[in-house]
């Protein structure tokens, strides 16, 4: 049986999310992790109407998603389509990402950001350093792009990877996911999608501190990818 839903992590885009909620199909169940918001925040997302896993401190992106995929996994789920809070992604797309999963449920789903003239260029180009990364550290150079939060996960496939935990704790998480679902030899299906930043939109990415962080990620997928291979 596929049951999907959708989880979304929400950190100072409860208003952004409040707008955007409205978009999202009416027939998928959508479970809100509130990571730390501000009481104002925390009574916006509770008015909109979806189940809630509040999280008292800022936690960052990674636990907060684990926490909805667990979540998900508890309630019967078997898939889980993550889509960020604040609007940049298209969420005409899910149902083709669903359908595309329904049909391939052991799939990793990911995409491909397809960006219009409001994505910053430090961000566009930025993608491509991860990207060569994450081909050396999985060996696959069909993988488009590595960080785009709009994506399918299988449960049943990615449990083993949930169960162990993930080692970096914030904006790393899309590309870790990834990286181990290659590694767990999950097959990766890519579809494109567009991708805007809202205008005057809040950004929870660091780019000094999370960028660090995922320099330090990658240092450790590389260096994790050579020891598979050296001693199996």
């Amino acid at each position: 049986m596929y049951k999907p839903c959708i989880v979304v992590p929400v950190y100072r885009h409860a208003k952004q999310f409040e707008a955007f909620s409205a978009y999202l199909p009416k027939d998928i169940p959508v479970i809100i992790i509130d990571d730390g918001n501000t009481d104002e925040d925390a009574r916006i997302l509770g008015n909109i109407g979806f189940p809630i896993i509040r999280l008292d401190v800022n936690q960052g992106k990674a636990t907060a998603l684990l926490a909805g995929m667990n979540k998900a996994m508890d309630e019967g789920y078997t898939h889980v389509l993550q889509i960020d809070a604040d609007g940049q992604h298209n969420p005409d797309d899910i149902p083709r990402f669903l359908s595309t999963s329904q049909d391939n449920p052991g799939a990793f789903i990911n995409s491909c950001p397809i960006y219009d003239k409001s994505a910053p260029k430090s961000r566009v180009y930025g993608r491509k350093i991860t990207n060569f990364w994450v081909w050396v550290e999985t060996g696959n150079d069909k993988i488009q792009d590595a960080m785009c939060g709009f994506r399918v996960y299988p449960l049943v496939a990615m449990s083993p990877i949930l169960k162990k935990g993930l080692v970096f704790k914030r904006m790393g998480v899309d590309i870790e996911l990834l990286v181990r679902a290659c590694w767990a030899n999950i097959k990766i299906i890519t579809l494109d999608t567009k991708v805007s930043y809202p205008k005057d939109g809040i950004t929870n990415f660091s780019l000094l501190k999370d960028n660090m962080n995922i320099f330090a990620l990658h240092t450790l997928l590389v260096c994790t990818r050579l020891r598979r291979l050296i001693f199996g």
